[in-house]
């Protein structure tokens, strides 16, 4: 019950923080007393300086209203951020396994506190209260229906060079699809290939035999074990989860389950079998190969074999009749679509003349 309150929050948060785009940089901060003793007004640049470097989200509180605060943590939300010199900032939030990669200019207002951002995919401006210890950086957001603080800490002094440049940070990896889609059947030794929109980096699964990497595709090959498989892929911009069943091989050779006649069959009047003209054999699975009807002595008498489908079927063919007090043979091979054979042997009497 827990893990679906959470899971039901992540989504309201996930859809809010879409709508308004105002995800905010955060961490375990200090008094904002404590703020304005180290930065003044006239000391801003330095903030800016101090705040350029990469982050990692470690907790969210939210507080609904009359109700008690609740706390998140990896792996219910996780979550990277970098700053830049030229006051760009971008955030990797991933919330229930779906990524989102925001984009905005900072702005910093020491004496109000406040923190704002210039997203860059709308004319939005966001802001909320801020506080900074050199190490970690929170701030608060009030959505109206509750109110969330979020918790950064900061991982590198610096930005790397790659990302101070904003066309570059506006690209990012992110994962597109799969196929076979999540949530699919696949076969133990199925491949399944993910597509970014842009070539990953450093790429790593936890199941399958082998990963080649083309372009923006990537492709894992298995076996995978039989049952649920939860495969997560990870590479330097993210990570995706998907989760399939995987079909244990076949390993089961198809065998007759029925027919006109059964093996060891006796008595077996051929009059019978002449005027409908037709024997049938039944199998176990959909099966390609061939049969045919010959005595003990000979392998083929002649009539017209046919293998379709899960059925094989012996056709007459005129001045072929099958007589009386004779043993028959229905000999064959056939093979089900794991590859798997079996050989047909099916003996049976034909009934004395009266």
């Amino acid at each position: 019950m827990k893990n679906l309150i959470v899971q039901r929050f992540i989504c309201r948060r996930f859809i809010t923080l879409l709508l308004i785009l105002s995800v905010f940089l955060t961490g375990c901060g200090v008094d904002e007393d404590d703020v304005e003793n180290l930065h003044k007004e006239d000391d801003v640049e330095n903030l800016y300086k101090e705040l350029v470097g990469t982050y990692d989200l470690f907790k969210a509180e939210v507080t609904y209203v009359n109700q008690p605060k609740l706390v998140l943590a990896p792996p219910n939300i996780t979550g990277t951020m970098t700053i830049s010199s030229d006051q760009k900032m971008v955030q990797k939030i991933q919330v229930s396994g779906v990524s989102v990669f925001v984009s905005g200019t900072l702005e910093i207002r020491v004496d109000e506190k406040l923190l704002l951002i210039d997203n860059d995919q709308t004319d939005f401006v966001s802001q909320g209260p801020y506080t900074w210890d050199g190490e970690i950086l929170t701030t608060t957001v009030d959505v109206g229906t509750y109110i969330e603080k979020d918790f950064w800490r900061k991982s590198t002094p610096h930005v790397i060079e790659l990302l101070d440049a904003p066309e570059n940070l506006a690209a990012g990896v992110n994962f597109i699809s799969a196929s076979p889609p999540s949530g699919s059947e696949i076969a133990h030794d199925a491949a399944i290939v993910a597509t970014f929109n842009n070539a990953p980096a450093n790429v790593e699964v936890n199941a399958g035999r082998g990963v080649l990497i083309s372009g923006k595709t990537v492709t894992i090959t298995g076996p995978f074990i039989p049952g649920p498989l939860s495969l997560t892929i990870t590479w330097t911009d993210g990570a995706q989860t998907l989760t399939y069943t995987v079909i244990a091989p076949d390993r089961e050779a198809p065998f007759v389950t029925g027919g006109t006649i059964k093996d060891g069959d006796r008595g077996v009047d051929p009059e019978k079998i002449n005027a409908e003209g037709m024997i049938e054999v039944t199998f176990s699975e959909d099966v390609v190969g061939h049969i045919a009807l010959g005595t003990e002595g000979h392998d083929d008498i002649g009539w017209l074999g046919k293998v379709e489908g899960n059925r094989g079927r012996l056709e007459l063919v005129r001045g072929k009749e099958i007589g009386n007090e004779t043993f028959y043979i229905i000999r064959g091979r056939v093979r089900d679509a794991a590859g798997n054979e079996a050989e047909i042997f099916i003996k049976f009497l034909t009934a004395i003349k009266r």
